[in-house]
């Protein structure tokens, strides 16, 4: 990828990456805002909850006092309730005795009584409770001209018996409207509201403020803990909105300038630089080329003319190397052949020379030993002969093309059985494509013809095609005395050392040309006796499956 397209994509994450991160760092901050905002509606809410819970709190204490005064169980029980309710916010108050008999009622001016004297209100449920010995808050009820109210009753005790007992109830009547149990709400902000609801008998009403509508709001809420009452808290979230809007533009400008001055910065790094290494990347491409008199120009800053001077420096070593290398090549060329031809001639000397010795000589060793010099020097000279033409064939093995193996295996098995007295079987797929210079053909020979030339007589040759995942897999198995050590270190290693190489070059050639398909060699003794020889090669689709498919979607 060049560096331009680099510096492209760079400027792409940079901007994705600080985007993202305003963004995120946005969304944090709204949330925590937001968060930190209905934080305070909640503890406004129980605020406003303990506020009220200290008037209900202060209404029960009130009431329990009076009931538990003489008076509430003297004879003049009527002006004693009388004055309690005129020196109170309570509306109305009555007595009840110990059968739940009422006894006295005293409503203020305009407030209808709510029980009459000689109502009988034992199962009444502020009458139970209060008879129990607890001070009792009812729910809200509201009375036919709208009024809601809550009726508080204590027990009246006569403290004269053993341990006090219960001789009455003292209920009192009290509006919930009015500010008399939460006047918080009447100084609100117009941004917030606070109001409480509480059940009713028909559903509930509200007291002590009015719900807003605000077209978006943070809402919270809290108990109060002696009732079933529930105080609400509405905040207009519209100053807020306004803030985060705010925010965002301002980050968002934040955003647009930082990338803006990195796109200047990259436009001027690539003028600077970029352009230079352009120039660099032709020279590096010019000297691979073979150019080696291309000459750059980088003179803008003193790296840059640095890195000139060390590419012309360079660019005349690799001129003389190429010389040196081309005149040792031609050196080394006229060598081989003056030493393939002269030993050629020599060892012809020699098997001559060596085959007229049993003409001097009837001694059984020394025939012997003439006999296998006349060997020797034939494999000398077959070995050069496949060296020159292996010699030829290397100089192709750049070029390939799609080889079907199954034909090519077939065809070397048919030359091999044309020239050798051997027994093939071989069990192969129809077809098998590979890319493959021509010496894969060559190679394929080199290793029947090693399956058939090291062994006794009768030899027996195996030969498998088959596919195996994306690699098409060629197996020789022969009944030989097998492969030894060094020659099948030269089927898997390129490397040879002086103390240790295989003997053969046809062996070595088959991992060339295996090793130059991308491919591999495995060698493993058999139950033959011998040895199997495995080729993996890369497969490719069928050139004919290729074409119908490319007719099919034009």
């Amino acid at each position: 990828m060049k560096l331009r397209n680099r510096l492209v994509i760079a400027l792409c994450l940079v901007g994705l990456v600080l985007g993202t991160t305003t963004y995120v760092g946005f969304e944090l901050f709204q949330d925590r805002s937001v968060e930190q905002s209905r934080a305070n509606v909640n503890e406004t809410a129980a605020m406003s909850a303990d506020i009220v819970e200290g008037q209900v709190r202060e209404r029960k204490g009130q009431v329990a006092y009076v009931a538990a005064q003489p008076a509430a169980r003297g004879d003049n029980v009527d002006a004693y309730i009388r004055s309690f309710v005129q020196n109170s916010r309570f509306v109305s108050a009555h007595t009840l005795s110990e059968d739940g008999t009422v006894q006295s009622v005293y409503s203020a001016p305009g407030t209808p009584k709510p029980v009459a004297e000689g109502d009988r209100r034992a199962t009444a449920q502020y009458a139970e409770r209060t008879l129990d010995g607890r001070t009792y808050v009812s729910p809200v009820f509201c009375a036919e001209e709208g009024r809601c109210r809550v009726r508080i009753s204590a027990p009246i005790i006569d403290a004269s018996s053993d341990g006090g007992s219960v001789v009455g109830v003292l209920a009192a009547t009290i509006p919930v409207r009015g500010g008399v149990f939460f006047e918080a709400s009447e100084s609100g902000t117009p941004n917030t509201a606070v109001y409480v609801v509480a059940p009713t008998d028909d559903g509930e009403i509200i007291f002590g403020g009015e719900p807003p509508n605000f077209a978006a709001s943070i809402s919270g809420k809290a108990t109060v803990a002696s009732t079933d009452w529930e105080v609400r808290v509405t905040r207009n979230r519209a100053g807020l909105n306004t803030r985060l809007r705010t925010t965002f533009y301002a980050q968002l400008v934040s955003l647009l300038v930082v990338l803006g001055s990195v796109a200047m910065f990259g436009a001027w790094e690539y003028r600077t630089n970029l352009r230079h290494v352009d120039r660099l990347l032709d020279g590096l491409d010019a000297l691979r080329d073979g150019d080696y008199g291309h000459s750059l120009d980088l003179s803008d800053a003193d790296e840059w003319s640095s890195i000139e001077r060390r590419f012309s420096g360079l660019a005349a070593t690799l001129a003389e190397r190429e010389t040196e290398v081309e005149e040792q090549r031609q050196r080394r060329r006229m060598l081989y052949r003056l030493l393939r031809h002269n030993l050629r001639n020599e060892l012809n000397v020699v098997i001559m020379d060596a085959e007229r010795i049993p003409d001097y000589t009837e001694r059984e060793e020394i025939i012997d030993i003439a006999d296998n010099v006349v060997d020797t020097s034939r494999r000398l000279i077959d070995q050069a002969d496949k060296a020159r033409k292996l010699e030829r064939l290397m100089a192709d093995a750049a070029k390939t093309e799609p080889t079907e193996v199954t034909a090519l295996v077939s065809a070397e098995l048919a030359d091999l059985q044309t020239e050798y007295d051997v027994t093939v079987t071989a069990e192969m797929v129809d077809e098998a494509w590979v890319e493959a210079p021509s010496l894969l053909s060559h190679a394929i020979r080199e290793l029947c013809e090693n399956a058939v030339e090291h062994n006794s007589a009768d030899p027996v040759v195996e030969v498998a095609v088959e596919r195996a995942d994306e690699s098409i897999l060629l197996r020789i198995r022969d009944d030989g005395p097998g492969i030894n050590a060094q020659d099948r270190r030269a089927l898997g290693d390129e490397t040879e050392t002086r103390l240790e190489h295989g003997s053969g070059i046809g062996l070595r050639f088959v991992y060339w040309t295996v090793e130059r398909m991308d491919g591999s060699v495995t060698v493993i003794d058999n139950d033959l006796g011998g040895t199997t020889i495995t080729l993996r090669l890369p497969a490719i689709p069928s050139p004919t499956a290729q074409e119908h498919d490319t007719t099919e979607q034009e």
